[in-house]
């Protein structure tokens, strides 16, 4: 049997389940030390479910980006980085499905490394391999309120829609 040798690393998980689990926001933001948190949805989230996760959140809401789009354009993905430079965020909480997921993600990557989004890529070598550059700036902390299954939840990195290419 040929084994190909392999390393999983999973970063610390807490979840949270139940009708009164968003009320647990504002003490996971506490925790993380998160004074300054933004939502990432849709326009489409603006209703009850925000109003409750802003609720949770209390003081530590800096605002509220809705300009989540499907499949996560780069320039949506570029907006929202600016808003967490603009807003001086600590934290990011995705309320939504994938979208959100990792367009909050992309975003904070991008606002963190201060790069290009396409210096940030995973591109293929002359040889056919793949190379991934280091992205070894801190980045926020993320909390997810997911609405529908994504495996958008369990991966480590994002990938954006670039419409040119």
């Amino acid at each position: 049997m040929d084994m190909t040798s392999f390393q999983h690393v999973t970063p610390p998980l807490r979840l949270f389940y139940g009708p009164d689990s968003l009320q647990s926001l504002g003490k996971e933001l506490a925790r993380l030390g998160s004074q300054r948190a933004v939502v990432f949805c849709g326009n489409w989230a603006k209703g009850p479910l925000l109003d409750a996760v802003r609720t949770g959140m209390g003081e530590r809401c800096a605002a509220v980006f809705d300009g989540v789009v499907a499949h996560s354009p780069v320039e949506s993905v570029q907006a929202a980085a600016q808003e967490l430079l603009r807003l001086d965020a600590d934290a990011v909480i995705a309320l939504g499905g994938g979208s959100s997921i990792v367009t909050a993600r992309a975003a904070s990557i991008l606002a963190a490394e201060g790069r290009d989004v396409r210096a940030l890529c995973t591109v293929t070598d002359d040889k056919g391999g793949l190379k991934s550059p280091k992205l070894l700036a801190p980045k926020l902390p993320q909390i997810i309120v997911p609405t529908t299954p994504t495996t958008a939840m369990v991966k480590a990195g994002s990938a954006v829609f670039d419409s040119p290419t």
